[in-house]
């Protein structure tokens, strides 16, 4: 049943014009960047849009110019992933699966230590449902992170289309609090 929500997804995404990637994204961080959660928070780890994506530059850079600490993951060959502090979108560079990364610094390392009520994670996924599920693009990367590092609050950007009725979650899959899409904001009730 995944594997055919996720090919049927990525497939309408790939449809998407840039002009409608564009515009879905702004309503998107418009309604991101109004959230008490968003204002609020002191670190943002969010990810370098690819491949269709709800696109998150703007966010980023509202986030920098803000004064918030913005993280941005890096993936490694054994599906691990760490993120790592950025201060401009010009400190990425092309990274595993072609996805702009920051580089690894262990100074600029997201440790466990820094995480307070105060982190958000803003988190890309193929498809999600109403009550939070994700479903990501297979290999556990964000799950596996989530599940170590315990951040506070997770929200899922996702275009309205790859709103689906059910996703059958795994026992390791990690749900989002809330999700945010062109038209909507979904909360996982609790």
């Amino acid at each position: 049943m995944n594997a055919f929500i996720r090919q049927e997804i990525i497939s309408k995404r790939k449809s998407l014009n840039e002009e409608e990637i564009k515009e879905k994204s702004e309503a998107i961080a418009s309604k991101l960047l109004n959230l008490p959660q968003y204002r609020s928070c002191d670190n943002l780890l969010i990810y370098a849009d690819a491949k269709g994506e709800v696109k998150t530059d703007e966010i980023i850079n509202k986030a920098l110019d803000s004064g918030k600490s913005v993280y941005l993951p890096l993936t490694a060959a054994d599906y691990s992933m760490d993120f790592y502090r950025i201060d401009s979108l010009h400190d990425l560079e092309c990274g595993n699966f072609g996805i702009m990364s920051p580089k690894e610094d262990p100074l600029k390392l997201l440790k466990a230590s820094d995480i307070d009520s105060k982190s958000i994670c803003v988190v890309p996924g193929v498809a999600f449902d109403k009550q939070g599920n994700r479903l990501g693009y297979g290999k556990g990367f964000y799950d596996r992170y989530l599940g170590r590092m315990r951040i506070p609050f997770l929200i899922g950007l996702s275009y309205e289309f790859q709103i689906t009725e059910s996703i059958d979650a795994g026992k390791y899959d990690i749900p989002m609090n809330m999700i945010i899409t062109e038209n909507n904001i979904y909360e996982r009730l609790n």
